[in-house]
């Protein structure tokens, strides 16, 4: 702080625990002018050498520029920037004015903002190239740094679902676009998919220029991430929360109604099928760790906001809204949302405020639902069995706290029939069995229930016999993911799970079950009795070399193959596949499908490593790629001590900087075949967790958590890992449920 003035009074800056502290004497009711000359902190623009941005969510705001860093208190931002004058900018506001003062710099002045909190406030500005395309007459332009033809001609099926995503949720809400314009920057080593500033959002060049034969489960990842930053504008950008333990009502409804929209632009896609495979099989990934956690959790200090995130937030909270809206009916669900955004627009909310408005449209008890389904961690444990003349579900509490999460399972049969449905709101239900209830019952065939469906020993059976053949691709998942989790559970033993597998992409033409496959079948070669066993790298390779399926589920098979390839058959098809540039088996590879391969290759072919880079190397004509490649290459060395050196490199905040390319390197160092050596890398990594809370973004600890352990099975590594936690008996609770997320392969 340079200088400070209060009411036009120039006084000596007190600056006490990151506050500067104004003298109540300088103070009067009313309104209060406070001028503060300062230099800004760099930690939160994300610089880079030809472009940078601004990233604040939760909290960064506040180490750029003093504010009230906090949610509920919205202002209004006036923006004026100095660039060199080949830069481009883009903010939350129209810009005004420009002007060139010599030959190298110019100022840019944007107009003043309509009511923001601090961490949706943002520019970008940089050496861009631009689109802009007019929706209803008014432009809509994208920034972006990408060369490649091919890939900007991605930019018209972009524009076409922004379109899209506001046509449909102007419709839905009844409120045209919220704020003055809709431009968005496509950012290289994004940290995020998106992030929803208003007329300046952001979003990841990976995830929005796609290689040239995108899958399907690419293509509509795209469109809902569009969709999810879009659906903001209202929910979470004009009505914002007031405090970030409500985060999730913002993320809730983007997520929602992200899949909503994409709905009529994959018309071929199964909704249920895409919301199982899009939101329970995720959420699943965190609800059955120890670190399971509330979708509404209790927040102490702004600091440690980035750490509510997660799967439960994004995922598990979409499938109880959908419940939610199924309780209420579509219609009453409607007018509840436009009465919720009209009360609050450009203000404050909170999830008591939307269950008040909510509760007047429906006569069920929606504060008792919320608070087993919304206030609790966990999910459910089910049974169902069908034996002496009576049908029972009978549901549990993993956590034993004697609780009911009332929602409807439905009971089918080995064919695929739905033959009952049992609404839950109690511990257990039991019917007297009717003659069309078979002794084995395959649950949840509709996939609208959520929890851990235990087969017994005749329903498991049947499931492994029945998933491959079920007509409904719902119902295909559904089985599949409860398969996995019985497996996990030692339920099912598993090669009998390898083999329903194997069954499963022998015959499964939807990409999106076969994605589903194909990543359990990942798992499956890195953790547990089959991690480096041959049968998963065998099954991968089949299905990635098979012409008779389709290039989407092939290349899905492909990209799992080659994290996981062991054999010296697979090894030099893949070192053919990279040789020949870009094709396996004529098989379309992208440049980062291509960068993908290097990488595991020269893991495996040490001799040939300098061999594989230098190619590589100059394959690559994306500057942004370059660099990103540079950066995690010297990870795959197999000289110890230069991984060493890339560790303890990354161990440094500024080599964090791009939070995408240090998760890469740190993942490679600590790769499956590197494991033994690797091991000596998880506590010194651990120790800096709680830095690497305080430095990166809000995804980051879990990201960094997720690279260092992801590629260890041993019980060394289990070891190191016990001995942390228990070295940090009061470690905080909020980063330990990432840590034990991040780990729950290792401590199960």
């Amino acid at each position: 702080v340079k200088s400070l003035a209060v009411n036009g009074k120039t006084m000596q800056p007190e600056v006490r625990a990151e506050h500067i502290v104004l003298p109540a004497s300088a103070l009067h009711q009313g309104k209060n002018d406070v001028e503060i000359e300062f230099i800004s902190g760099d930690r939160s623009l994300n610089r880079n050498e030809e472009f940078m941005y601004t990233l604040f969510v939760p909290d960064r705001a506040r180490t750029v520029f003093p504010c009230f860093d906090q949610p509920g208190i919205k202002a209004r931002f006036s923006l004026t920037l100095e660039m060199p004058s080949a830069w481009k900018a883009v903010a939350n506001g129209n810009r005004l004015a420009e002007s060139i003062a010599d030959g190298s710099r110019k100022t840019v002045v944007f107009e003043q903002t309509q009511p923001l909190p601090t961490y949706l406030f943002s520019f970008a500005a940089g050496i861009w190239k631009t689109e802009t395309r007019l929706r209803n007459g008014e432009p809509v332009t994208a920034f972006f740094r990408e060369s490649d033809t091919a890939k900007t001609a991605q930019l018209d099926e972009i524009f076409q679902t922004v379109f899209a995503s506001l046509d449909w949720m102007e419709n839905y809400t009844g409120i045209a676009r919220p704020f003055t314009k809709y431009d968005f920057v496509i950012v290289p080593g994004f940290q995020f998919g998106g992030m929803e500033h208003p007329g300046a959002i952001l979003y990841n060049e990976r995830l929005m220029f796609l290689g040239p034969s995108p899958t399907t489960a690419e293509r509509l990842r795209r469109t809902e991430l569009i969709a999810h930053e879009t659906s903001h504008l209202w929910f979470g950008d004009a009505v914002t929360m007031r405090w970030f333990n409500d985060v999730w009502t913002k993320e809730v409804f983007a997520n929602y109604f992200a899949a909503q929209i994409a709905a009529p632009l994959f018309s071929d896609v199964n909704i249920p099928l895409r919301e199982f495979r899009g939101f329970n099989i995720p959420a699943y990934a965190e609800d059955r760790t120890a670190g399971t956690n509330a979708i509404r959790r209790p927040l102490d200090n702004l600091a440690n906001a980035g750490l509510i995130y997660g799967n439960i937030v994004y995922d598990k909270a979409p499938v109880v809204m959908r419940m939610l809206a199924d309780m209420l009916g579509p219609e009453a669900f409607r007018d509840g949302m436009r009465e919720y955004l009209n009360k609050y627009l450009y203000g404050n909310a909170d999830w008591n405020d939307l269950i008040a408005i909510l509760n007047s449209h429906t006569s069920a008890d929606l504060k008792q639902w919320s608070r087993v389904w919304v206030e609790e961690a966990g999910m459910p444990e089910m049974s169902c069995t069908s034996t002496d003349g009576k049908l029972m579900v009978i549901q549990k509490d993993p956590l034993e706290r004697d609780i009911t999460w009332p929602q409807k399972i439905s009971l089918g049969d080995a064919a695929g029939n739905i033959i009952d449905t049992i609404w839950l709101e109690s511990g257990s239900v039991v019917k007297s069995r009717q003659e069309s209830h078979p002794v084995a019952l395959l649950p949840n065939l509709d996939a609208l229930s959520y929890g851990y469906f235990r087969l017994d020993s005749s329903s498991a059976d049947a499931a492994l016999s029945a998933v491959t053949n079920l007509k409904a691709p719902e119902a295909r998942i559904s089985l599949l993911a409860t398969l996995y989790e019985n497996y996990l559970d030692g339920q099912i033993e598993p090669h009998r799970f390898l083999d329903a597998l194997d069954g499963v992409l022998a015959s499964e033409r939807d990409p999106l079950v076969a994605a589903a496959a194909v990543s359990y079948l990942g798992n499956l070669a890195k953790h547990g009795p089959l991690a480096g066993t041959p049968e998963p790298e065998t099954i991968l390779l089949k299905v990635a070399r098979d012409k008779s399926a389709s290039d989407d589920i092939r290349i899905t098979s492909l990209r799992s193959l080659s994290g996981v390839f062991r054999s010296a058959e697979t090894t030099m098809l893949l070192w053919d596949a990279l040789a020949a540039g870009d094709s396996f088996e004529v098989l379309s590879l992208s440049i980062r499908d291509q960068m993908m391969l290097s990488y595991e290759l020269a893991l495996r072919l040490p001799d040939r490593r300098d061999e594989i880079g230098s190619a590589m190397g100059s394959h690559i004509t994306n500057a942004d790629m370059l660099r990103e490649f540079r950066f995690i290459w010297p990870a795959t060395s197999p000289d110890k001590a230069v991984r060493d050196s890339v560790f303890n490199a990354l161990l440094e905040p500024g080599n964090r900087a791009v939070e995408p390319w240090a998760e890469s390197a740190l993942a490679y160092l600590n790769h499956p075949l590197r494991a033994a050596e690797a091991v000596e890398y998880i506590t010194p990594a651990l120790e800096k967790l709680q830095e690497i809370q305080r430095t990166g973004d809000i995804f980051f600890p879990k990201n960094w958590c997720t690279a260092l352990l992801d590629g260890h099975d041993s019980p060394e590594a289990a070891a190191e890992v016990r001995a942390f936690l228990e070295a940090h008996p009061d470690y905080p609770p909020l980063l330990k449920t990432k840590l034990l997320q991040a780990a729950d392969h290792l401590l199960r």
